[in-house]
């Protein structure tokens, strides 16, 4: 009895220590709120619950055919919650396009200019330097759809183009 076949017989019983009611110690005792405190800072502290949510919107937005790759395609970017958007606006003469490209340069993002997209269209602005709105509209978020389907991040410039 107690042994088969040469070895003992483990016993279903719980062994002191293995349920909450009955610690080895008073110390061994979890403290689960602590726990979940811990839980919830360390994930606030590295951006989780922000990555999570970026990853929420991303599957309702696109709502890929295979959602686990599109989750891990959107993790494998530089920026965890997502590629950098980046809109530049100021007035006329202020350098805004310098500005705006060296932003894009510097974090590695694509350079969307209004007015450039006009120019690759052949859509000649106006004597007054615009264009049609909803040619512009179209160009713009046909290139912003386009960087952020390929999970790249952009810097937007001279959109919208306001006539005074």
């Amino acid at each position: 009895r107690g042994r088969r076949r040469g070895r003992p017989i483990v016993q279903a019983a719980m062994w002191k220590g293995t349920k909450l009611d009955d610690p080895v110690t008073v110390e061994q005792v979890p403290d689960l709120e602590a726990s979940q405190r811990e839980i919830e800072e360390y994930l606030h502290e590295h951006r989780a619950y922000d990555i999570f949510d970026f990853l929420m919107k991303e599957l309702m937005l696109k709502q890929p055919e295979d959602p686990l790759e599109h989750m891990l395609q959107c993790l494998r970017t530089e920026h965890p919650t997502g590629p950098l958007k980046v809109i530049v606006a100021s007035p006329p003469g202020m350098g805004r396009a310098a500005l705006a490209k060296r932003l894009a340069e510097t974090f590695g993002l694509v350079y969307i200019s209004a007015g450039e997209l006009l120019e690759e269209a052949g859509i000649h602005t106006e004597g007054s330097g615009h264009a049609d709105e909803q040619k512009v509209v179209d160009l713009v978020i046909g290139r912003l759809r386009q960087a952020t389907e390929n999970m790249q991040g952009w810097v937007l410039n001279g959109f919208p183009r306001t006539r005074f």
